[in-house]
């Protein structure tokens, strides 16, 4: 066990003896002697303690409560084993079986060990100790990160991660980058498997974008596919942008915008349906069809990003602001409706610069062929109670339109919103040039919402 200026850190699972000290087969829901460490499944610590009260292993007396409490620490949701991996996407923490599971929503993701992510968090905390050992902003960052430290669960530890980084960001010096960074590339092999594509932006990071022209997991065969991963350089949170271009190379055809948190070696939340394949064989195949023009740029938001939005989110929630409002309009609507095209605004920032995405499936969420999905996504920034606006119009006509008002909580990356928000039998009120024109919007839900 790490103890690092008071900060005293759990058990390191790498070291942890993988199988039960009473019955001796593999754990499942692990507790651990506060003293010896040994671990014991806890169905056989409560048939343990219905005689005794002492530790199996070194007789240390402890108590059956502190035991139940001790229970979800270390125990993987899904079955109760050992947890030694977190997925730096989801912000997740999974046992050794569930990392193995090719079929698993982390599997494409980048994954960590927790006790790799305890030696980053004590590393980077014994820099800032010895850097700004006579620094005052220092030493009353070290007491809110002493008070943030968890008390030994490796999922609020994972769940505190951003809050951690962002406390350390304050105190170092960060190039931001003035504009996005652009690279534009020729995915050639529009037929065949995947193709990996580097590039390095202005300050120093090295960038891979991994294509699937012929899409993956439910996009297979439908749609192409893409994610990013940062190689090397600054860790941080990026705005980010693919795009596919039309034949000339000159106009965006269709573009996909997010913003994720990146360290080296993660990915970003994959877009599984940039567009497609007949949408992008059609109208995006380069001069002499040598292949499809394609851009992916990146731009780094402040280190403090979301502190600043929790701190204006805190402001301006008991003002009862007006809406954000944003328009956005679905183009070439009934072949999108036919691919079953789920379309995505480009990011959009509100009274906050919190950062969210509009979101369109255009042949229903669930209900395939009977209903226009609507939903908006919290990309990032803060969470906390929203109350969001959807509304669908006619552009020539105002009177006809329909539109919803809700309260939600949002976290970071969840979405919300209506999957039946309006049926295709309808949509000819709506429906011009082929076109649906949306406005949205979102504001902070009022105190005396939160119920």
């Amino acid at each position: 066990m790490s103890i690092i200026g008071g900060i005293s850190f759990p058990l390191e699972v790498g070291n942890v003896d993988p199988d039960c000290t009473i019955c001796h087969e593999e754990l499942q829901w692990p507790v651990f002697c506060p003293r010896c460490r040994q671990g014991t499944c806890f169905e056989c610590l409560e048939q343990w303690f219905r005689q005794k009260t002492e530790c199996p292993s070194c007789r240390y007396l402890f108590q059956l409560s502190q035991a139940q409490g001790l229970r979800a620490k270390y125990g993987c949701p899904q079955d109760g084993r050992l947890i030694e991996f977190y997925c730096e996407q989801c912000l997740e923490c999974f046992c050794a079986k569930c990392r193995a599971n090719t079929g698993g929503i982390h599997y494409r993701h980048a994954v960590r060990s927790v006790d790799l992510l305890r030696k980053d968090v004590v590393e980077s905390v014994n820099k800032l100790v010895v850097k700004h050992a006579q620094d005052d902003k220092a030493q009353q960052t070290m007491t809110k990160l002493k008070s943030l430290m968890p008390t030994g669960s490796v999922f609020e530890l994972v769940r505190q991660r951003r809050t951690f980084q962002s406390e350390l960001d304050r105190f170092r010096s960060v190039t931001l980058l003035a504009n996005s960074f652009e690279s534009k590339f020729l995915l050639t092999n529009v037929y065949g498997e995947m193709q990996v594509f580097t590039a390095n932006d202005p300050q120093g990071n090295g960038w891979e974008l991994t294509v699937y022209p012929n899409g993956f997991s439910d996009a297979k065969g439908k749609f192409i596919s893409l994610y990013l991963r940062l190689l090397r350089g600054k860790p941080g949170r990026y705005e980010y942008k693919f795009q596919i271009l039309e034949n000339t190379g000159l106009k965006p055809f269709e573009a996909y915008t997010a913003v994720d948190d990146f360290s080296v070696g993660s990915l970003s939340l994959a877009c599984q349906r940039l567009v497609h394949l007949n949408e992008a064989r059609q109208h995006c195949l380069a001069v002499g069809k040598r292949g499809y023009n394609m851009t992916f740029s990146t731009k780094l938001l402040s280190p403090v990003y979301g502190l600043e939005c929790a701190a204006a989110l805190a402001r301006n929630k008991p003002q009862r602001l007006d809406y954000r409002k944003f328009m956005w309009t679905v183009r070439n609507f009934t072949a999108k409706k036919a691919a079953n095209k789920i379309e995505f605004s480009t990011v959009m920032y509100d009274h906050q610069k919190i950062s969210w995405r509009f979101r369109i499936d255009c042949n229903g969420h669930w209900e395939q062929d009977q209903y226009v999905s609507v939903f908006l996504e919290l990309l990032n920034g803060a969470e906390g109670w929203f109350d969001i606006y959807l509304k669908l119009f006619h552009p020539t006509n105002p009177v006809v339109e329909h539109k919803r008002e809700l309260t939600h909580k949002f976290t970071v990356h969840s979405n919300w919103g209506v999957p039946h928000f309006v049926s295709h039998m309808d949509l000819y009120r709506y429906l011009c040039n082929d076109e649906l024109r949306f406005e949205f919007g979102m504001r902070p839900a009022h105190f005396d919402r939160e119920i």
